[in-house]
């Protein structure tokens, strides 16, 4: 769920991109962000640290994000540490996801381009936030940027010309954050800067979509349904979250 709230919040990958859509007021860029994040729960420990490196173009249709992190566990079961290290690339035929771990790439086609149908995606993320009890909260300062802070259950994003520039999370004690460090809008970009790694295709998943890809996309009641289902699911998430805090309060 959080990753559905993430996707819809900050435009995403999958709704972002097609040669017509307009995700960001803003040509291109690059943005480095810090990835912090905890949690205390049931016993077990969470933190995490990492680096977030954005790049787009064409005002979205094209972006490539990498991601670096360590997460660190520990508790009744022991301490572990996993790291990750991907690189997403985004266009408006498919989605490639280089694996620096396992040395693979997946690509899967941007159905969400389809979904989306082209056009202002700024403005019909904006519409779908709302609809799913997303409010505006005011306004915030990153690296000299005046951005709207936006709120949906729990997460709160700050956004500069549809560009995410930092988001807080705190869903059930698990924090995480993405804050910009780095910031060049309008920059020239060369080929370079949306390269992957040369590594072998994970040809299990594709076969996978091959085999099993649905034919339709979902219509837009479809989609509005599922906005409402998220909106009820956030609610009751909130409500059994407050009787959890006011029950322990109470022992």
């Amino acid at each position: 769920m959080k990753k559905v709230l993430f996707l819809v919040l900050s435009g995403g990958l999958v709704l972002a991109n097609g040669a017509s859509m307009h995700l960001y007021d803003i040509k291109s860029g690059k943005i480095t962000y810090k990835i912090s994040g905890s949690a205390n729960m049931m016993g077990m420990k969470m933190q995490t640290n990492g680096v977030k490196r954005l790049v787009f173009d064409n005002y979205g249709a094209k972006s490539l994000t990498e991601i670096e992190k360590v997460e660190k566990r520990s508790g009744m079961g022991g301490n572990h540490i996993d790291k990750t290290h991907t690189k997403s690339l985004v266009d408006k035929h498919s989605i490639k996801v280089a694996d620096f771990n396992n040395k693979t790439i997946t690509e899967i086609p941007n159905v969400g381009a389809s979904m989306a149908g082209g056009g202002n995606i700024k403005q019909k993320s904006l519409a779908m936030l709302k609809q799913m009890g997303g409010k505006k909260i005011g306004t915030d300062k990153i690296l000299g940027y005046s951005c709207d802070v936006w709120e949906l259950m729990g997460v709160k994003q700050c956004i500069y010309k549809g560009v995410t520039l930092k988001v807080v999370s705190n869903v059930m004690g698990v924090v995480n954050k993405e804050v910009a460090t780095d910031i060049a809008f309008d920059v020239s970009l060369s080929k370079s800067d949306f390269k992957l790694p040369n590594f072998k295709k994970n040809k299990s998943v594709q076969r996978q979509i091959n085999q099993g890809a649905p034919a339709n996309m979902p219509s837009a009641q479809e989609m509005s349904q599922m906005a409402n289902a998220l909106k009820n699911m956030g609610a009751s998430i909130h409500k059994n979250g407050a009787n959890s805090h006011n029950t322990g309060a109470q022992k």
